[in-house]
C-alpha cells in the first residue's frame, strides 16, 4: 500500500513511508530482532516482526480495512408489539 507509515523498533528505530509499491526499505540496521508497525489512515494498522541477519531481510505485514460507518445511511424504528 503506497503512503502507509512504518515504524520498526529494536537494536535501532526508524521510521519512514512505502513508496508506490507498497515497500520501505531500512538498508542499514544492526542484526537483531526487529517489531515493526505499519499505519495507513482508510486502513487498521499492521503489525509484525522480523529477524535481521548479516544477510538481506524482507517482512511483510498487512493492513486490515476499517470499518467506515459513514457509509452506511438507514434508518433505525422500533416496531410496533403484535396484537393479541
Amino acid at each position: 500500500m503506497p503512503q502507509a507509515t512504518v515504524k520498526i523498533s529494536g537494536p535501532s528505530d526508524a521510521e519512514g513511508t512505502t513508496d508506490a509499491n507498497g515497500r520501505a526499505s531500512f538498508p542499514v540496521l544492526p542484526v537483531g530482532t526487529y517489531t515493526i508497525e505499519a499505519s495507513h489512515g482508510d486502513h487498521e494498522d499492521g503489525y509484525g516482526s522480523a529477524e535481521v541477519t548479516t544477510s538481506p531481510t524482507t517482512a511483510r505485514v498487512t493492513l486490515g480495512v476499517k470499518d467506515d460507518w459513514s457509509k452506511f445511511r438507514g434508518q433505525v424504528s422500533k416496531d410496533e408489539e403484535p396484537a393479541a
